[in-house]
């Protein structure tokens, strides 16, 4: 990350809640369960769930992660060339710089994947990798990261184990992973060099991309990834306006996949780093970074033991799940009014519209609804109507007191994919067999009237008069109270347009 972008990025946090490490736990998992509710809420069209990427996204090795980024900083040897080495640089000028382009060069070419330099200059070499789709070979997406490093004094030892050997991890781990996996999409595997000098490497990836006309989906540039000293498990999505759709389907993969942990999507025209050579030629693109910024920035102190390994991992699962999403471009758009509360006993009638480039599975792996009451099971139910692209189910009417939890599953008819709506769920074979962590709810409501048992209350002039009414329903709703008072005094009309309870 460039440092004299360093400023206008933690400004550009301020928006938003930044959790320092006084923070309390409890203020940790409110935040937590305030960005999965956003997610939730939120959502209407999502990737399909594939078995296949979920076993991709299971075979993510933090082993093979923690490798890789002890060999680019210099932690432990490596072999590049056939020969042992320790790269104790990336800066630019140094010598070990071209070497770290070499080894991932090697990697590239070790998973199967075509592999190339960019030359752009005497000292800037970008690396970059390709995975031709099988139906649209000439549109791509890309995940990129830069592999050079800096500091701010001569010394030619500065690890940058984060900045940015992390994201390179995640762009050598979503290669490994993906050599061998179809896509319908190009994926490019982009190592840029020269980030540390305002981006000299993306920017001549990208001004060589838009001559040439290529047609560029969406990239995801991983920028410091591995830092997380108050084990926060969540980290910051940067989109802008126009590249909100791809930050909805990275967002979708991770619910769906359920990573451990979970961006924070912020949309802002940050400039700090390589994608923004991309959205100023009109590209969507994002910026996943580290939550807390790394206090050892671009010092000798920047090491690989600084790095929460798990934390990085799970990153790294996000960006190849999402990869493998978009890749296969499989998303089906949900439309639904979720049932309201109230009185009312009566059976409810849901809606859902369904939009899917695929056909979707019949018979006995059709779409349903799963709902249950209280805490009960779930129960199946089938559409009482199903025509084009809508379906409505019925729940059966409901006493007083019941709370009601639904959701809608469908799959494709290949039963290789489904959702769940809201989205979190999955199974197949028949769809939505495990219910997602957040689901639609209803209560119907009832009327209980419970009366003071410390009756009468006398009152005293000028004194306060206190009196507690338990109300004996804690695991039910309450929706609204209403409090009645009986006043027996001479002067009872006194004032009475001033009563407070």
């Amino acid at each position: 990350m460039i440092i004299s972008e360093f400023l206008n990025t933690f400004r550009q946090f301020s928006g938003f809640v930044i959790i320092s490490p006084e923070e309390s736990e409890m203020q940790k998992r409110i935040l937590f369960l305030v960005c999965i509710f956003a997610f939730v809420s939120s959502a209407n069209s999502q990737n399909l769930f594939y078995p296949k990427i979920d076993s991709i996204k299971n075979l993510v090795s933090s082993q093979v992660i923690s490798k890789y980024d002890r060999e680019l900083s210099g932690d432990t040897v490596t072999t590049v060339g056939g020969n042992p080495v320790r790269i104790i640089s990336r800066k630019t000028n140094s010598p070990f710089n071209p070497v770290a382009a070499q080894y991932i060069f090697e990697k590239f070419i070790s998973f199967g994947i075509n592999a190339r330099y960019q030359v752009n200059n005497s000292t800037c070499v970008n690396v970059i990798a390709t995975k031709t789709g099988i139906k649209y070979p000439n549109k791509q997406y890309i995940v990129c990261a830069h592999y050079d490093n800096y500091s701010n004094n001569s010394t030619d030892t500065i690890p940058g184990a984060d900045d940015n050997a992390s994201g390179i991890c995640g762009v050598m781990e979503s290669a490994r992973l993906l050599s061998n996996f179809n896509l319908d999409y190009t994926i490019k595997f982009i190592a840029f060099d020269e980030e540390e000098d305002w981006m000299i490497g993306s920017y001549a990836y990208v001004d060589s991309a838009y001559a040439n006309g290529d047609s560029i989906m969406g990239v995801l540039n991983l920028d410091m990834i591995g830092f997380d000293p108050n084990s926060l498990n969540i980290y910051n999505l940067y989109t802008n306006n126009a590249s909100v759709s791809l930050s909805s389907g990275f967002i979708s993969a991770s619910y769906i996949y359920q990573v451990p942990v979970l961006p924070v999507e912020t949309i802002s025209e940050t400039t700090a780093s390589d994608h923004l050579p991309f959205w100023q030629k009109g590209y969507k693109a994002l910026f996943a970074i580290e939550r807390t910024f790394n206090y050892y920035y671009h010092t000798r102190q920047e090491t690989y033991d600084k790095l929460k390994l798990s934390y990085l991992t799970n990153i790294v699962k996000a960006s190849i799940i999402a990869l493998a999403s978009w890749g296969t471009d499989r998303y089906i758009s949900v439309l639904h009014k979720p049932a309201n509360s109230g009185y009312d006993t009566s059976a409810k009638f849901l809606i859902f519209k369904v939009q899917s480039p695929v056909k979707l599975g019949m018979e006995a792996n059709i779409s349903r609804v799963y709902y249950k009451t209280n805490n009960g099971s779930y129960v199946i139910l089938n559409a009482s109507y199903s025509g084009n692209d809508t379906l409505k189910f019925i729940i059966p009417g409901q006493s007083p007191g019941t709370s009601v939890s639904y959701y809608f599953a469908v799959q494709d008819s290949a039963g290789s994919a489904c959702i769940t709506f809201p989205q979190g769920g999955n199974g197949i074979n028949p769809p939505g067999t495990t219910p997602p962590q957040n689901t639609f709810k209803y209560d119907i409501y009832m009327d209980y009237n419970q009366c003071s048992n410390t009756l009468p209350k006398p009152i005293n002039d000028l004194q306060f008069t206190y009196d507690t009414i338990p109300v004996n329903q804690s695991t039910k709703l309450v929706n609204k109270i209403k409090v009645n008072l009986t006043i027996n005094h001479p002067n009872d009309g006194y004032n009475s347009g001033k009563s407070e309870y």
